[in-house]
């Protein structure tokens, strides 16, 4: 009975902190109990996989991957792991199969990570290759949170067979480089038609990370928080 009761509280409370976060309110009910008893997996997060996985936290990008090596992170192994992101909130699914990642040169598992079930478990079927080129470039930006143009503009270039020449549809991320609150948080590149559409889902994207974590907005950008006013007593 009381397994069945924390299973209950926790859905409504993932259900509230979604309905908030739809609105444009940056509170939840679960925030505080989260990062108070959590705080480990959300420091390994941010540490080892960036502002993704807080993105999809945030409800700003439906769902990601997380690449986690068969030796285990931070001394947790998979299990621990993937318990740890449900405890967090987070819908989790992982065939629990390890593969040889090329880009790190070690075995991993991938762990899709939505914060709902159907977004999840869509991640990971597209992952596994599900449907044609264009189909999956379409379904995995919208998972990913990407503007349609941006999308748009890659699979036109693809149905052209000008992927060869990708700079002229759409623009290079050092081209962003000058502005560091835009650079660092623009997970795609943006269709050149669209640009100024394009990096206001990269300005929200920024404004969440700020808001629910300012030191680690911060450390990206490469400044200093503002300092805080004394309060008065």
């Amino acid at each position: 009975m009381v397994a069945l009761f924390q299973e209950v509280s926790k859905l409504i409370t993932k259900k509230i902190y979604l309905l908030f976060h739809k609105k444009c309110y940056y509170f939840s009910v679960s925030e505080k109990i989260t990062t108070d008893s959590n705080r480990r997996v959300f420091d390994v997060l941010k540490s080892k996989y960036g502002v993704l996985p807080l993105l999809v936290y945030l409800g700003q990008v439906p769902a990601t991957a997380l690449q986690f090596p068969s030796s285990g992170v931070g001394g947790q192994n998979l299990d621990d792991f993937i318990e740890k992101l449900k405890q967090s909130g987070f819908s989790v699914t992982c065939n629990g199969t390890s593969r040889f990642d090329k880009t790190s040169n070690v075995y991993c598992y991938d762990i899709h990570i939505a914060m709902e079930d159907a977004d999840a478990e869509a991640h990971a079927k597209l992952c596994g290759g599900d449907g044609s080129k264009e189909y999956w470039i379409k379904e995995m930006g919208k998972l990913s949170g990407y503007p349609e143009t941006a999308v748009g503009a890659y699979v036109e270039a693809l149905q052209k067979k000008e992927l060869s020449s990708l700079d002229g549809p759409l623009v290079r991320l050092n081209e962003l480089k000058k502005c560091s609150r835009v650079y660092r948080f623009t997970l795609f590149r943006p269709s050149r038609a669209h640009i100024q559409d394009d990096l206001r889902t990269t300005r929200r994207w920024a404004r969440a990370i700020r808001r629910f974590d300012p030191d680690f907005y911060y450390s990206l950008i490469g400044k200093k928080p503002p300092s805080k006013s004394p309060q008065s007593p």
